[in-house]
């Protein structure tokens, strides 16, 4: 007896599973570097990005908030259209997280806000306001209509 190798053939159908299984790995390594988030959930994204977005809304940075509007939007309506629009600097003071709400491609943030309004001068009036975030081009953007 002789100890020979024999090499035989993969069949057909496994040499399909083989390259198949093969480019489902590299998609998902490819996939894993570069989302660049460190593992952190779209929630935790949206909460930040829609804190940087108050906090220029808050501070009167149109330029800022701008930057965090969805592409599509910004490619209909410039920085002076969205001054114009949203006002330089909102009156709206605190922004409390109540929650967010996120599935695949959109959240929904909830905050508390107080305003002042002028016909009753001094009063706190409470209000909360409904953001929604969208995945577009790989990012989550601000959606206005």
């Amino acid at each position: 007896m002789s100890n020979k190798i024999i090499k035989q053939p993969l069949a057909q159908g496994s040499r399909w599973l083989a390259w198949a299984l093969g480019g489902v790995c590299a998609a998902l390594l490819a996939g894993c570097a570069t989302t660049g988030d460190g593992g952190k959930t779209p929630e935790d994204i949206v909460n930040a990005r829609s804190t940087a977005y108050l906090k220029a809304r808050q501070s009167g940075d149109v330029d800022k908030a701008y930057t965090y509007l969805t592409p599509t939007y910004r490619a209909l309506k410039n920085k002076e259209r969205f001054r114009l629009e949203n006002g330089a600097a909102t009156v709206l003071k605190g922004g409390e997280l109540l929650s967010t709400t996120c599935v695949p491609e959109r959240c929904v943030v909830r905050r508390n806000f107080t305003t002042v309004v002028p016909s009753m001068p001094g009063v706190d009036v409470p209000i909360s306001i409904t953001e929604a975030w969208v995945v577009e081009d790989g990012q989550w953007w601000l959606f206005l209509e």
